[in-house]
């Protein structure tokens, strides 16, 4: 996959979506990411679940019972920290 480009990132991220998809990344978990944000955890999937739906792309895989990032899911968490 291409590195996203601002262009299509900016648009798709709020606030909101950027502190589930920062929690989760880490945290490790939807769960853990809601008691730290202390929302439920639907909230957190539906701020992920909006976020791939405006990039057009998922942003973590479950495998089992663990949860891995995609690539995008990384990008957009090391350009958050990076503008911190």
């Amino acid at each position: 996959m291409n590195s996203l480009s601002p262009k299509d990132l900016l648009p798709a991220l709020t606030l909101s979506r950027l502190r589930a998809l920062n929690a989760v990344m880490e945290t490790g978990s939807f769960s853990a990411a809601a008691r730290r944000l202390a929302v439920s955890q639907a909230t957190i999937s539906q701020q992920v679940r909006d976020l791939e739906r405006a990039l057009g792309l998922d942003l973590f895989r479950r495998v089992a019972n663990f949860l891995l990032n995609e690539t995008a899911s990384t990008e957009i968490y090391t350009l958050s920290r990076e503008i911190e």
